[in-house]
Order: C-alpha cells, then structure tokens, then sequence
C-alpha cells in the first residue's frame, strides 16, 4: 500500500520525510525519548481542541536506511530497493504523506513538496 499522495520522482528528489521524521507517541513512550535528552529528539505534548493531549516525538536524524545513488540522482530506502516489496518497509512510511493529520499540513510540514503542491491545488 503506497501513499496516494506520494510521486515517485518528486520524493526521490527530496527525501526530507526521511532526513527528518516526526511519530505520534503515547505519554509513556513520549516521557522515555525525554530522559534521553537527546539534542535531536524533541518530544511536543500537544493539546487538541477538546482539552486532551497527544505527544510528538521529532527525530531530527536522518533514517540509517535512506541511501542516495550519485549516478541517477536520485534517494531510495534500503528496505524497499524496488517498487516491490512494501511488506518490509514501517507504516508510517508506507502511508507518507497520507498519515499527516490535515491540521497540521501548513505547520511543521512545510518542508514536504507533495504537502506543498497538494495545498496550492486545495487554494486554487
């Protein structure tokens, strides 16, 4: 199951959803990555319109996975060295940027292009 959203040649260009990711956590895991104090992983609390909170745990790191091939200049994923064999590769690649809640589309993820596009289509 491949993003909807995702295009092959524009995201194998770019890569930043793989040089720097973010995960939703529950306040058990959040609290674990904060004693870690770990300049590159950032935990957020968010709060929701209806008072509840959910965290956030950015990893300002890029995945040991993404590789770069000088010769096509292109990125590609270790896991997924084809456009067969998804089954290896974590959901929440798999669903990128499909999993973005939409709220959050023009905040933090101004660095995804599929995003970027898909907002100026929405604006029009």
């Amino acid at each position: 199951m491949m993003s909807k959203l995702a295009r092959s040649e524009i995201c194998q260009k770019c890569a930043e959803c793989c040089k720097e990711f973010a995960m939703n956590v529950s306040e058990d895991i959040a609290t674990r990555f904060k004693l870690l104090e770990h300049p590159k992983i950032i935990v957020e609390e968010c709060k929701t319109f209806d008072g509840s909170f959910y965290w956030i745990v950015h990893f300002k790191i890029k995945c040991s996975k993404l590789r770069y091939d000088n010769e096509k200049e292109k990125y590609y994923c270790s896991i997924y060295p084809s456009m067969v064999g998804d089954e290896n590769r974590p959901l929440m690649c798999l669903e990128y940027p499909d999993n973005v809640p939409f709220a959050e589309w023009s905040g933090d993820n101004e660095y995804c292009r599929i995003i970027k596009e898909s907002l100026k289509r929405i604006e029009v």
